[in-house]
């Protein structure tokens, strides 16, 4: 029997035998069954030596349908025979595993279970690199009480855009990965109770998160002498930096689809100490 797989409107042969697995409909977790598909010989999709239709060749191909409820997207199958017809669910006595009987014919779905840890490792790994955050405040190294001390992070604050590719196992298609992350809050531990916090919450934002020299993320004041609060060598404080990211995907070369939050986080600290001194007027005769 010669016979072409239609899928689509596209002419294709589809050469794919996978191990079968078990299969229900709604699970975002499918591996469905490849079927073989040999139109010249004998192979896993049929027998050259049966009478019956139900176990003549028979082939798969995966359109798109959708996404998924968590959002990676859904594909279809269609079960064809080699002339491009679909087949019948009476037509068939053993359909492949995982299969869904329409009313007139034969599919799965299965979702691309599209890897974004994938993505935040490289982006975590990055941050890895960086110099740790530095507590930077003005006046330098010693704060004056009743005066704003001024505090800003001048690292980076950025990452990415990084891209990856991925091949999706079950249907073979090809994917495109880009993340991209940035420092979505820093907190300035002052030594004295008071924690302020600034907030990014988009990439964008984070290009100006840590603040600069001239126009600080924060101010405190300090009301107390580092000495006179028990902390003869300053102030413990600490600066605190959480990275965030965000990553999107594509069928490769086709059109990204919206950017989706990642739901890992990387968080880094310094400690260190700030003296704050206190100025006494002297009056002199």
């Amino acid at each position: 029997m010669s016979r072409l797989l239609s899928l689509f409107g596209v002419v294709a042969l589809v050469w794919l035998a996978l191990p079968a697995a078990s299969q229900s409909l709604g699970d975002c977790d499918l591996n469905p069954n490849l079927v073989f598909c040999d139109v010249g010989g004998g192979g896993g999709g049929g027998s050259t030596t049966s009478t019956t239709i139900a176990e003549a060749y028979y082939c798969w191909g995966w359109g798109s349908a959708g996404e998924c409820d968590d959002g990676d997207p859904r594909y279809i199958r269609y079960l064809h025979w080699a002339d491009g017809s679909y087949v019948l669910p009476m037509e068939l006595t053993n359909p492949p595993n995982g299969s869904i009987l329409g009313t007139d014919r034969i599919y799965q779905l299965t979702c691309a279970s599209i890897p974004a840890p994938e993505v935040w490792n490289v982006l975590e790994t990055a941050s890895e690199a960086l110099p740790p955050p530095a507590w930077e405040a003005s006046p330098p190294g010693q704060g004056v009480t009743g005066f704003e001390s001024w505090m800003w992070f001048s690292g980076q604050t950025q990452l990415g855009p990084v891209v990856l590719s991925w091949t999706d196992p079950v249907t073979g298609i090809s994917f495109d990965l880009q993340g991209r992350a940035w420092v979505g809050d820093i907190t300035w531990t002052t030594g004295d109770g008071e924690d302020p916090t600034v907030y990014a919450l988009s990439y964008v934002a984070g290009a100006d998160v840590g603040g600069t020299s001239d126009d600080p993320a924060t101010t405190h004041f300090y009301e107390v002498t580092s000495s006179d609060s028990g902390f003869d060598a300053g102030y413990p404080v600490q600066i605190e930096i959480t990275w965030v990211g965000e990553w999107r995907w594509r069928e490769s070369g086709g059109a990204w689809n919206p950017y989706q939050p990642m739901l890992n986080t990387a968080t880094f600290t310094t400690n260190e100490t700030y003296e704050v001194v206190q100025i006494v007027s002297v009056l002199q005769p």
